[in-house]
């Protein structure tokens, strides 16, 4: 969802740009995607035994769909929680899932005996 986003995003702010003929054909080009996305889909259910023009087609079609977007969302949260590990090892520590220990100093003093007496803060 979030590359359809970005996409949408980019689509607006460099349609200013684009001549009337390169608009013409980025929308040609995204209805034949589309087209073919569909046509895979129905591929799919025909192959699960769903014949086209059929209510079963329509919800296998749908359902399919569904589940490409919720894989794909599966496969951005995976992502991004590898690129926030990723940050969080290079010292990045806003990207980390706990904070970061906080520093720690020890100070040591001998006493006249010889014993040692630390306190770490």
């Amino acid at each position: 969802m979030r590359m359809i986003s970005l996409f949408l995003l980019l689509t607006i702010v460099s349609a200013g740009c684009a001549t009337p003929e390169s608009r013409a054909r980025y929308e040609a080009q995204k209805q034949l995607q589309q087209a073919q996305y569909m046509d895979s889909l129905k591929a799919r259910c025909v192959q699960y035994g769903f014949s086209d023009g059929t209510d079963g087609m329509a919800n296998c079609v749908r359902n399919e769909a569904l589940a490409d977007e919720a894989r794909q969302k599966a496969h951005e949260q995976e992502n991004a929680r590898a690129m926030s590990r990723y940050a969080c090892m290079n010292g990045v520590t806003w990207a980390c899932d706990t904070p970061p220990p906080k520093p720690t100093q020890t100070d040591c003093t001998q006493d006249i005996l010889g014993n040692l007496h630390c306190q770490t803060r």
